[in-house]
Formats: structure tokens, C-alpha cells, sequence
């Protein structure tokens, strides 16, 4: 999740640039991508692990919300 967090950083800091590099812009939404995946495969398989596990729910909705923006499946 912190690697998600900074690659969203570093991308919304690259756009603030006079001239965005598009292959930097490119490169980062991928590994934003990959990473995002990988986060929600992860928390589909420790929550099949422990199903009434409140820390790893409050953590993956925290991630939603704060680092994705989806406030909607956040708070679902």
C-alpha cells in the first residue's frame, strides 16, 4: 500500500510539471496498476484466510479511500 502511495505522489507530481513526461506519466500508471492488483488480490486472499479479520478490512478501506479515492467501495 505505501508503494501505491507514492506511485500515485510521484504521478500527480509529474502532471504539476510545466512539461509532463509522457513516458514517465505512462511507466507510473502502469506500476499504479500492477500494484493496485496485487494489493486487491492480497486482501481477497488474507480475507478468505480470515474472514472476520477487522484490522485488514479497516486497512483496505482506508487504501480505497485515501489512496484510490473510491470513497463509495471504501466505506462499503
Amino acid at each position: 500500500m505505501i508503494l501505491s502511495a507514492k506511485l500515485h505522489k510521484d504521478f500527480w507530481a509529474e502532471l504539476k510539471e510545466e512539461k509532463p513526461d509522457l513516458k514517465k506519466l505512462n511507466t507510473i500508471g502502469s506500476q499504479i496498476t500492477e500494484a493496485g492488483n496485487a494489493i486487491t488480490e492480497n486482501y481477497t486472499e488474507i480475507s478468505n484466510i480470515t474472514s472476520s479479520n477487522s484490522e485488514v478490512l479497516y486497512s483496505y478501506a482506508h487504501y480505497l479511500m485515501l489512496v484510490n479515492g473510491d470513497f463509495t467501495e471504501g466505506r462499503e
